[in-house]
């Protein structure tokens, strides 16, 4: 029996020193405790129903005054509502006179007119603004034109009054399709050319070889810079033999090309050059003939003399058969 008490309260030293470390513990939280009770104010209780009685006294002024407000504001919305009601009135009879003054002016129109032809003075006197009387003779100035009635929409400032009023009474003449004397209009300014001619749906039949700048510029798509470098490779290869030749122009694009093919014609003998007696830089000059093409046609005819026909040039071998030199030389 002691056998078994020793073994269930017989402890190592060990266990001993850790029973009397938490037996000082438990002894210093118990000890805490008693000194903070003993050293720590009692708490104040404080009596909060003055508090509560002034919390009270504000919510109730809060009410009335509230109520105060309320009956304000219904008395000013009631105001304001048929003050509103009578300022709406007001402005809607206001905007309604302005729109009847702001309305143009009837026009005083009694013949037809051509809206082509018409002058700014013309069109003040019917009772055009002069403003916008001026934008209509300057956009007639600049090649605009007029094909309808319907087009002088593109009028800016004229009021859609004022269009519904001129319309009956626009009369436009047929277009002329048909050009009488191609070298009487050559000699009148380029910029009125530009301004006057609305480009002709008929072929121009510009003899590409004789023409001059200014007569190749009516053509569509054609403008200054165009027209003298056509004529200057026209000049360096002494005239066109085939309109396919104006493909070789640099910079030309396809649609003016397509009214180059439909307005010019070629007519009259080329500017040929003699093989036999042009020098080598006079030669290399032709757009058909290379440098190194010069040099072996030049030394060829040194070697073996003359050229008599295209076959003797052909023996060069640096020109091809279909070459379109073959128009431009003489022998």
């Amino acid at each position: 029996m002691r056998n078994i008490i020793d073994d269930y309260f017989n402890y190592t030293r060990t266990e001993r020193n850790g029973i009397y470390i938490l037996l000082i513990i438990i002894a210093i939280l118990i000890a805490s405790n008693l000194y903070y009770n003993q050293v720590s104010p009692e708490v104040e209780l404080h009596d909060y129903s003055r508090l509560e009685t002034k919390l009270a006294e504000i919510d109730s002024i809060q009410n009335v005054k509230q109520k105060e407000y309320e009956n304000r504001k219904g008395k000013k919305s009631k105001f304001t509502i048929n003050q509103s009601f009578a300022t709406s009135e007001k402005n809607y009879s206001s905007n309604q006179s302005k729109k009847k003054k702001s309305l143009p002016a009837a026009l005083s129109l009694d013949a037809q007119f051509n809206p082509n032809t018409i002058t700014k003075e013309e069109l003040i006197a019917i009772g055009i603004p002069s403003r916008v009387a001026n934008t209509w003779t300057n956009f007639i100035a600049k090649g605009g034109r007029f094909d309808s009635g319907e087009d002088i929409a593109k009028i800016y400032g004229l009021s859609s009054t004022h269009q519904d009023q001129l319309k009956p009474f626009i009369s436009i003449p047929q277009k002329e399709t048909k050009i009488d004397s191609v070298s009487t209009i050559i000699q009148k300014d380029s910029f009125a050319i530009k301004a006057k001619i609305k480009y002709p749906k008929v072929a121009l039949n510009i003899d590409i070889n004789q023409t001059i700048p200014e007569e190749l510029q009516l053509i569509y798509g054609i403008g200054p810079a165009l027209s003298k470098r056509i004529l200057k490779y026209r000049d360096k290869l002494g005239g066109f033999v085939d309109s396919t030749q104006l493909a070789e122009v640099w910079g030309l694009q396809d649609s003016t090309l397509t009214q180059l093919y439909e307005n010019t014609i070629i007519q009259g003998d080329v500017k040929k050059i003699n093989i036999n007696t042009s020098s080598l830089d006079e030669l290399k000059e032709h757009p058909y003939i290379k440098y190194n093409q010069a040099k072996v046609i030049v030394r060829y005819r040194d070697n073996h003399g003359h050229y008599e026909n295209w076959e003797n040039v052909l023996k060069v071998r640096v020109i091809k058969a279909d070459s379109k030199l073959k128009a431009y030389l003489n022998y």
